[in-house]
């Protein structure tokens, strides 16, 4: 047990997810953000209701030695210079935290930046790498804390839906930061061209649109009124209000946030977690855009491979939360387990999160060794 846990989060979506996870150590955490990072209102009042704290990379020193941090969590490959200043600077344990939903460890560079660390921390589903070194602890934080996160933000913002009952048949659609870098499209294609192809191949004509908060709002505006010469097109904007923080801008906050648990239409986040997120909460079809579709629209084959890979987990990960909640037998406490294999991903349930000894638990949380669950 810790007797102040910290965490450095390097956006504030990781705020949400570290704040899911130490609040189970029962001491007062500490989350450290990039001085460039706000904080939402909501996310703020969530975080001090666990007994956390939010402060930036320059307010460290303002931090008593006596309050220092007694464990730190930092980003597997994200941040890493002010990482290693923070471990530096308190002079304590650390630990490895994946990149959210997504998982991603980041391989290149892990074990010479942060040879020290002592366990790894996935969120909702264990993805086994063989690149970890026989030995290291694995930690989970289970999808009932994610949700139960996202449900608490949710009641603070006073987040009110009105969506009528012909929404929650149509397709929704969650834009992604495609076209822009390594992302560039073939032969100059525009994101509203690759969307609207993309609609038309799987039949949709009705749709609930967001964009994602990392695209410029002229963009998703493109795209919205180009989508509306062939589509019937409702902008979440126009469902959604916050009632206890009006600044807050629909279309740039979490989308986990506006989801109705009764969406029972096709659901596209493309190679977004939000996908994994959408298969627990909502009744509704996950759809991914096909291999040969996703090889013919990007110009750089490694940046297309690396889209057809999270594609390819996140469907595997959606069709077995599906299959377990079909047969009714789905616990949103215990972990699923990923592994890489020839031809795909294999994902299975892992229930010894809930009955593994205290010996093997650090702060309520369950710890895996390496070797133990089957790859390593």
């Amino acid at each position: 047990m810790y007797q102040r846990p910290a965490a450095f989060a390097l956006n504030e979506a990781f705020v949400v997810l570290l704040s899911s996870y130490l609040k189970n150590y029962g001491s007062r955490f500490l989350l450290i953000v990039p001085n460039n990072v706000s904080v939402s209102g909501p996310v703020s009042v969530y975080v001090e209701s666990l007994g956390g704290s939010i402060i930036t990379v320059s307010e460290i020193n303002r931090i008593e030695k006596n309050n220092w941090p007694s464990h730190i969590w930092v980003h597997s490959f994200g941040g890493v210079p002010t990482a290693k200043s923070l471990i530096y600077h308190f002079g304590v344990g650390y630990s490895l935290y994946s990149d959210g939903l997504k998982n991603q460890l980041g391989k290149k560079g892990m074990e010479e930046y942060f040879p020290d660390y002592e366990s790894v921390l996935f969120f909702g589903f264990m993805w086994v790498f063989p690149f970890l070194r026989k030995g290291v602890l694995f930690e989970i934080c289970p999808f009932q804390d994610i949700i139960l996160a996202f449900a608490a933000i949710k009641s603070i913002a006073g987040v009110e839906l009105s969506f009528h009952s012909e929404d929650l048949k149509k397709d929704w659609v969650f834009l992604r930061r495609w076209g822009y870098g390594r992302g560039e499209f073939v032969r100059h294609l525009k994101y509203k061209d690759v969307i609207k192809r993309y609609l038309s191949e799987e039949g949709a004509s009705a749709l609930v649109l967001k964009g994602d908060p990392r695209i410029r709002t002229t963009s998703t505006d493109d795209v919205l009124t180009s989508l509306r010469d062939e589509f019937d097109v409702v902008s979440i904007e126009d469902r959604v209000e916050f009632t206890k923080y009006n600044s807050i801008v629909s279309d740039k906050y979490f989308a986990e946030v506006m989801l109705p648990g009764q969406i029972c239409g096709n659901f596209h986040a493309f190679d977004s977690s939000l996908s994994v997120y959408a298969s627990l909460v909502t009744n509704a079809n996950i759809r991914f855009p096909s291999e040969e579709f996703l090889r013919k629209i990007f110009d750089d084959p490694g940046f297309a491979r690396g889209v057809i890979l999270y594609t390819s987990l996140y469907r595997n990960v959606c069709n077995y939360i599906k299959k377990l909640r079909d047969a009714q037998s789905f616990n949103v406490r215990s972990a699923l387990v990923v592994e890489g294999r020839e031809g795909g991903f294999v994902v299975s349930e892992d229930n010894s999160i809930l009955s593994m000894s205290s010996d093997n638990r650090r702060g309520g949380k369950t710890v895996y060794e390496a070797g133990a669950v089957g790859a390593l």
